[in-house]
C-alpha cells in the first residue's frame, strides 16, 4: 500500500471513531442532563457551552497554521481522551462537567480546523470532495444512529460507561493519527513563522479572506446564514406540536429527514459539484445552496402541512451537504497550506458568533413577533442577501484557477 492510500485510510479511520464516541457522549450527557434538577437550566447552559469555542476558531487556526496539522490533532486527541477518563470520578458535580465539557469543545474545535489543514496535505485535490462528502454522511449517519437509538442505548450503559468509550475512541484516532507520514516542513519556514505576532498572522489571516471575492462573498453569505437559519432550528419543535400535532414519531421523523439529506448528499453530492463546478464555477453551487436554505426558510414558517415540513428538512440537509463539500474544497484551492487553517477558522467563528447574537436577538423578539414572521423574515433576508452576493457575478468569478481545477477533475474521473 502507497503512503497515500495509507494515510488516508488512517485519517478516516481516526474520524469515524471519534464521530461515534463524539455522538454516544453528546447523547448521553443530553439525557444526564435532562434529569438532574433545574435541567432547563442546565441544558441551556450545556447549548450555550457548545457554542463558545467557534466563536474564537479565528484564533485558534492562527495556532494551527504555527504547527504540523498531525502534532496538533495527535496532542489534542490525547487529551480529549484524558478529560473523558477524568469524567469516571466527577460526572455527578454538573459544575465540573459543564467545565469538561467545555474544554472538550474548545480541543474538538482546534481538531476540525487542523484536521482541514491535514486534509489539504494528504488527500489529492481529485479526492478532496468525496472524501469530505464521505465524512459528512458518515457523521450524520451516527447522530441519525443516536437520535433513533440513544435513549435506548443509555437504559443499558451508565453515562460513566459511555465517557470511558468515548475515551477509547479517542486513543485508537490518536494511534491512527500517530500512523499517518507526512513530509517534514523546511526548517526556515517553521522559523520564520515562529518569529511572528500571533495579532500579526491573525490579521494575516483576515487579509487572505479577503483576497478573493468568492470567499470574501461566501464569508457574508455564512454569516447572514448562520443567523438566519437559528429561527428552523429554535421553532421547529414548536410548529410540529401546536401547529401541526404531530405524534413522537412524525416529530422524530421530522428532525431525522435533515440527517438523512445530509447522509444523501455526502454520498452522492460530489460527482454532482464536480460537474456543476466544470462547467459554471464554484458560485453557482454557493447561490443555490443559500437560495435554497431561505426558501426552506420561508417554507417552514408558513406550511401547515407535515408533508411539506418533511420534505422541506430532507432538502436543507441536502444543500447543507453540498455547502459542507464545496466550501472545504474550494479554500483548499485558492488558499495555501500555511494560511489555510486562520481561513476556515475565520469562516467558522463568523458564522458562529452570528448565530450566537441572532439567538440572542431572538429571545428578545420571540414574545413581540410571531413565528410565522420571524420565519419568513428570516429566509427573504437570506434570499435576497444571496441574490445580492453571488446572482450577477457569477461568470466574473469564475476564475482560471478553477477552471483549470475543475476540468482536469472530470478528465480524472
Amino acid at each position: 500500500m502507497n503512503t497515500e492510500k495509507r494515510n488516508q485510510k488512517l485519517f478516516l479511520t481516526g474520524s469515524f471513531l471519534s464521530l461515534a464516541g463524539d455522538s454516544i457522549f453528546a447523547t448521553a450527557m443530553m439525557y444526564y442532563l435532562s434529569q438532574v434538577k433545574h435541567a432547563s437550566f442546565y441544558l441551556s447552559l450545556a447549548t450555550l457551552v457548545l457554542t463558545i469555542p467557534s466563536v474564537f476558531a479565528t484564533f485558534i487556526g492562527v495556532f494551527t497554521d504555527r504547527r504540523s496539522p498531525k502534532n496538533v490533532m495527535a496532542v489534542v486527541r490525547a487529551i480529549q481522551a484524558v478529560l473523558c477518563l477524568g469524567l469516571i470520578w466527577c460526572f455527578k458535580s454538573i459544575p465540573v462537567l459543564l467545565v469538561i465539557v467545555l474544554l472538550l469543545e474548545i480541543f474538538a474545535t482546534i481538531n476540525s480546523v487542523a484536521g482541514v489543514s491535514l486534509t489539504a496535505l494528504i488527500i489529492t485535490p481529485q479526492d478532496r470532495s468525496k472524501i469530505i462528502g464521505l465524512l459528512h454522511a458518515v457523521q450524520n449517519s451516527i447522530q441519525l444512529g443516536g437520535r433513533f437509538f440513544g435513549a435506548a442505548l443509555l437504559a443499558w450503559i451508565h453515562p460513566v460507561g459511555v465517557a470511558m468509550a468515548n475515551s477509547s475512541s479517542f486513543v485508537l484516532a490518536l494511534l491512527c493519527i500517530l500512523g499517518i507520514r507526512l513530509p517534514k516542513k523546511p526548517k526556515e519556514i517553521s522559523e520564520e513563522n515562529s518569529k511572528k505576532s500571533t495579532i500579526k498572522e491573525w490579521v494575516e489571516g483576515w487579509k487572505a479572506l479577503y483576497h478573493d471575492r468568492l470567499t470574501a462573498r461566501f464569508t457574508l453569505a455564512v454569516a447572514i446564514g448562520g443567523a438566519m437559519l437559528v429561527p428552523v432550528q429554535a421553532f421547529l419543535s414548536l410548529i410540529l406540536v401546536n401547529r401541526l400535532h404531530a405524534n413522537t414519531f412524525e416529530f422524530g421523523l421530522a428532525f431525522a429527514m435533515e440527517m438523512i439529506g445530509g447522509i444523501i448528499g455526502g454520498l452522492l453530492g460530489s460527482p454532482i459539484i464536480r460537474r456543476i463546478v466544470s462547467r459554471f464555477g464554484y458560485a453557482i453551487v454557493f447561490f443555490f445552496d443559500f437560495l435554497m436554505m431561505g426558501l426552506s426558510t420561508v417554507v417552514v414558517g408558513v406550511t401547515s402541512q407535515y408533508g411539506v415540513i418533511v420534505g422541506t428538512m430532507l432538502i436543507l440537509g441536502l444543500v447543507q451537504a453540498f455547502q459542507n463539500i464545496t466550501a472545504p474544497t474550494y479554500f483548499m484551492l485558492v488558499n495555501s497550506k500555511e494560511v489555510l487553517g486562520r481561513v476556515i477558522g475565520t469562516v467558522t467563528s463568523t458564522q458562529a458568533f452570528s448565530a450566537l447574537l441572532a439567538s440572542l436577538i431572538l429571545t428578545g423578539i420571540s414574545t413581540v413577533v410571531s413565528v410565522t414572521w420571524i420565519l419568513v423574515i428570516a429566509g427573504g433576508i437570506l434570499c435576497l442577501s444571496t441574490i445580492a452576493l453571488f446572482a450577477f457575478p457569477l461568470g466574473v468569478l469564475k476564475t482560471n484557477v478553477q477552471a483549470d481545477f475543475t476540468k482536469e477533475q472530470v478528465s480524472d474521473h
